[in-house]
């Protein structure tokens, strides 16, 4: 034990210590969402060492950097924020060979004056750059006026501009390609959005100048809650209780919709929080893709503009809140052949454990 005249301080310089002793590639993360699953992915193409969980803030870290094996071959940190001004000292503190913006989503958005300053904040994560450091982003933000100027850049997206190209060959499985380099592989939950994930690691790869062919170490499992799969009882329980934004949850919903299913494919939607003064909006706009489901759970006040945007063609439910009765409900409804899509803000099904409680009650019926 070490007295400290500032807890936050010292932990801070156990980082910067740790982050000297390190002789390999550093790969700093952000994004509005998909930060995870992309440290998930890196890890495994990088055989890379990474912190389970979202360790991502003034305390997260540092934890990780303190962490972190002083002989691992690679390390992949993630860095978030929902203030302005927490990514640039991170990104800092991380001294990244590669830095990743991910993307840029009205996700905090409720605590940034507008989206183009939530943008400034996702780029100053190159900050932490040096002069032969590299930032990747997709093609589309590449074109942003607030792209960083004098940094190498890195790109991955469908569009034929990218670094790392990304074509769907069929349903989950999509090709990624960079100069001669060419891979197919199978996308881990499948999603367009989780396609571009895959090519953020790529373009990281590229970055690093390791192959592409280092995709295929990635495999097929997601990390908890971020569109893993349960089959109990000939049901599919889709898990993305982790977190949603409205950007993450139409994927969910476009990817629950687009699955082959004997039964009735079911949508729990919970509210969004932190989306500002457009948080209605958001949430009824997201109408057309839930009307995908047979069957929409409705949870949280904000979710009652989705409820009432529903048409008569879905068959809808509005709970305010996580409860015993939502999950008698929907354990009521649900029957052999049917796909169960569960998302929602953290605070929500994530931190009542909702997904594992409704799994191991499908179990254990007869």
């Amino acid at each position: 034990m070490l007295r400290v005249d500032d807890t936050i301080d010292a932990l801070w310089e156990l980082a910067r210590y740790r982050r000297r002793q390190l002789h390999c590639p550093v790969v700093a993360v952000t994004g509005s969402s998909g930060k995870t699953t992309l440290k998930t992915f890196l890890s495994r193409a990088m055989r890379a060492f990474s912190i389970e969980g979202s360790f991502n803030n003034y305390i997260g870290l540092p934890v990780s950097m303190a962490v972190t094996p002083r002989d691992t071959h690679g390390v992949v940190y993630e860095i978030g924020t929902n203030h302005e001004g927490e990514i640039a000292p991170l990104a800092q503190l991380a001294q990244p060979s590669v830095a990743v913006v991910l993307n840029v989503l009205p996700v905090h958005i409720g605590n940034f004056p507008s989206l183009e300053a939530l943008t400034i904040e996702k780029f100053s994560i190159s900050d932490g750059l040096d002069e032969t450091g590299v930032l990747v982003c997709s093609t589309e933000l590449a074109q942003s006026k607030f792209l960083p100027q004098g940094k190498q850049i890195s790109t991955f997206g469908f569009d034929a501009r990218a670094t790392v190209q990304i074509k769907q060959v069929k349903q989950d499985r999509y090709s990624y390609s960079c100069g001669t380099e060419l891979v197919e592989v199978n996308v881990p939950g499948g999603g367009t959005h989780r396609a571009e994930t895959l090519g953020a690691a790529g373009a990281v790869l590229h970055a690093l100048q390791r192959p592409l062919s280092n995709l295929d170490r990635v495999g097929e499992q997601l990390p908890i809650g971020r569109g893993n799969v349960h089959h109990v009882q000939g049901i599919l329980v889709i898990d993305e209780s982790y977190n949603a934004n409205p950007t993450s949850m139409r994927a969910a919903l476009l990817n629950l919709a687009s699955r082959s299913v004997e039964g009735r494919r079911v949508a729990v939607l919970g509210q969004m929080n932190e989306l500002g003064e457009r948080a209605i909006d958001y949430h009824s706009g997201l109408a057309r893709d839930a009307e995908g489901a047979d069957v929409v759970f409705c949870v949280g006040d904000l979710m009652n503009s989705l409820y009432a945007r529903l048409g008569t063609t879905v068959r809808k439910h509005f709970y305010s809140s996580v409860s015993d009765q939502l999950m008698n409900d929907l354990l009521s409804c649900v029957s052999s052949g049917d796909a169960v899509m569960i998302k929602g803000s953290h605070s929500f099904f994530w931190e009542a454990d909702f997904v594992n409680r409704f799994v191991g009650k499908l179990n254990s019926q007869v």
